[in-house]
Parts: C-alpha cells; structure tokens; sequence
C-alpha cells in the first residue's frame, strides 16, 4: 500500500496537473496497474480514503481502475460512494471515478439497461451526499440513453473505442 501511495504522489509531482489526464499513460506504473487493475482495486480503495494524498492524487489513483470489468465497477462504484459518504472523497473524485470522460471508460453507459447499473445509478441519486452536476448527468443522460447513444457515435467515429 505505500508503495502504490508513494508511486501515485511521485506521478502527481512529476505530471503537476492534470490538463491532459492521458499523459499519465507516459508513466510504467500507471500503464501498469491501468492494465490489470483488478489485483489492485482494494488497494486504490485504501489510497483515496488515506487522508494524506491530496485531491489530484485520488484522481490519479480512480483513473488507474478505469478498465475493471465491470461486475468490478460495480463494486469499485459502491466502495467509492461510501468514502463520499464518509467525507473522504470529494464529489470531483467520485465523478472521475464513476463517471470518467468516455475517453477513459464507457462501460456504465455500455451497460446503462443492465440491472446491475440501474441499481448503482438509484443508489447514487438517493444519496444526500452526492452534487447537482452528478444527479442531472444521471437523470438527463444516463437515464434517458443520450449518454449511450453519444458514445455509440464516438465509437462509429472513432474518437472512442
């Protein structure tokens, strides 16, 4: 767990911000766990409660488990709803966790009509905790198949794969 603390606050000092969130793939220990992340979920879980990395760290560390299956979003999901919950993350982490921009990961809209999702989408619109922002995108595109159909033309377009 220090180790991935330590890896992930190196990134962070070296990229400074992230304007560009695709320049962490220049980085072998984010490509790495990016590419596997799975053996890593509970660890990136325990780094975005930790209370001594900062705002952009814990972004760092949710954008690292954009390609979890999704059975593994789902629980990622939940797990990062809790530590908004308990005032450890900011609602702009969960976003970038959640909800990331389609260039990191589609698969909650891919899934949008599966239960599982709609499940995972209720519980985020009952939580007190959770902003506007985040509510409206559920409600006006998740919830209404735009977000699934906007994907479907990045995709046909290539912008996405």
């Amino acid at each position: 767990m220090q180790d991935f603390k330590q890896a992930i606050i190196k990134v962070d000092k070296d990229i400074q911000d992230l304007t560009w969130p695709g320049g962490l793939f220049k980085y072998p220990f984010f490509r790495e766990i990016h590419d596997n992340p799975s053996p890593y979920m509970s660890t990136a879980l325990q780094a975005l409660a930790a209370k001594e990395l900062t705002e952009q760290q814990k972004i760092i560390t949710a954008l690292t488990m954009q390609r979890l299956p999704l059975n593994e979003v789902i629980t990622f999901s939940k797990h990062v709803l809790q530590l908004l919950e308990d005032n450890q993350i900011s609602n702009k982490i969960l976003k970038w966790a959640i909800f990331p921009t389609y260039d990191w990961n589609t698969s909650l809209v891919d899934n949008g009509h599966s239960v599982v999702v709609k499940e995972l989408l209720n519980k985020i619109l009952q939580s007190q905790k959770v902003n506007d922002e985040i509510k409206v995108f559920i409600r006006e595109e998740m919830q209404t198949d735009k977000a699934r159909k906007q994907v479907q033309y990045l995709k046909d377009i290539g912008q996405i794969h």
